[in-house]
């Protein structure tokens, strides 16, 4: 398809490459089959794109009426002829059928002489593509454009964005860059999976169970522990006067190093030479008349 601008439509506008129309505007075009005039339609939306480039668009929505277009002819408010477009064999530009709508979107270019022909290149009135300021019709961006990025016309669809995001959403490794799962507490501190991240909580956390690990092994008598670094353990709690006042350790130690206690009713301390200890447990002489308080360290 090709435009003929007509020295008519020229003389009708002011200094058109410089600031667009001046007390002038295009308001009409005519629709031809052949030679018969079929329609004339009202212009609406025409937007001067530029100084030398005009965006017109039109519609038919009459109900029951069909026709053919091969030529229109577009009109300023003036009743000037100013532009004429027309494929170069004469064949049909558009139709309307009895219940569709016919619509022209169409962008006229002023940058050539009067009466030349001027070459629409891929804008035609089925095709006007789409921009960022107007509606249109664009092509799908292949998947090799799509990985360029450089193109800014063609779409994308939802399948190609899918396929070229998941070329990121990978699992990382120990050789490629990834994606990670932030591993649970739990997780951390058994040390048996290698695809999750540890964070600084629970790296602590990990740590504390290493450097620190507290239990509680009995209520009656009450004994707990601390474990250090998995190296050295103290025993604390409290005893009951029993009758021999003994006390099990939960787990013997390998070497003991320090053993104490103080009883609970007078708050007096006991002498070390009134405890008796082993490695596996202690016992406490004398002096305690009822419950007592505890302590044993030693290696593990």
């Amino acid at each position: 398809m090709a435009f003929t601008i007509h020295q008519s439509g020229i003389d009708a506008a002011i200094n058109a490459q410089a600031s667009g129309f001046s007390g002038e505007t295009l308001s009409k075009v005519k629709l031809y089959n052949g030679s018969s005039l079929v329609k004339e339609l009202t212009l609406q939306g025409v937007s001067v794109i530029e100084p030398s480039r005009i965006y017109t668009v039109a519609t038919d929505a009459t109900v029951n009426e069909s026709y053919d277009v091969t030529k229109m002819e577009f009109y300023v408010s003036s009743g000037a002829l100013f532009a004429t477009a027309q494929s170069d064999d004469g064949s049909v530009l558009q139709s309307k059928g009895p219940d569709s709508v016919f619509s022209l979107a169409e962008q006229l270019n002023l940058s050539a002489a009067p009466g030349s022909i001027m070459p629409s290149g891929d804008i035609t009135l089925t095709n006007p593509p789409a921009t960022e300021k107007f509606l249109g019709i664009g092509q799908i961006a292949t998947d090799a454009k799509v990985d360029e990025g450089e193109d800014d016309f063609d779409w994308v669809t939802s399948k190609k964005l899918q396929r070229r995001l998941s070329l990121f959403a990978k699992d990382a490794t120990e050789l490629l860059k990834g994606f990670l799962r932030i591993g649970t507490q739990d997780e951390v501190n058994a040390g048996e999976i290698n695809d999750v991240a540890v964070t600084p909580k629970t790296l602590a956390g990990w740590l504390l169970s290493k450097v620190c690990v507290w239990a509680n092994h009995s209520n009656s008598p009450q004994i707990s522990s601390i474990t250090i670094a998995g190296i050295f353990r103290i025993y604390f709690g409290k005893g009951a006067n029993n009758g021999n006042n003994n006390v099990l350790f939960p787990a013997a130690f390998s070497s003991i190093h320090y053993v104490n206690a103080i009883d609970d009713q007078s708050g007096s301390h006991i002498s070390i030479t009134t405890i008796t200890a082993s490695t596996s447990a202690m016992k406490v002489h004398g002096g305690v008349v009822g419950s007592f308080w505890w302590v044993a360290m030693g290696r593990v």
